[in-house]
């Protein structure tokens, strides 16, 4: 391979892996954002009313599994809005959690 080839596949983690580092704030959260596609932290916080640092470090979970993604609201560049991957969506069709 030369600079800048990219073998993606090798990067890939295996599901089951990224299954068993989920907790159950990690299935509510991703629940959630199946139900209610761009929610915002702070719109996750107030459903769950888990503290701003729990909430994050379960999203940031979530996202480095690549179960959910990240998108700018084009109205106010300042909100991340959270929306489920197909990863995700396989996660919880698999688990039937």
């Amino acid at each position: 391979m030369g600079k800048g080839d990219n073998n993606v596949t090798s990067l890939c983690i295996p599901i089951e892996e990224v299954l068993k580092s989920l907790n159950e704030i990690s299935w509510s959260l991703l629940k959630l954002i199946n139900k209610s596609p761009n929610l915002s932290l702070n719109e996750i916080r107030r459903s769950t009313n888990l503290s701003q640092d729990k909430c994050y470090k379960e999203l940031s979970r979530l996202e480095g599994g690549a179960l959910i993604t990240t998108n700018r609201d084009s109205a106010d560049l300042r909100v991340i809005g959270y929306r489920i991957s197909e990863y995700g969506i396989a996660a919880l069709e698999i688990s039937n959690n």
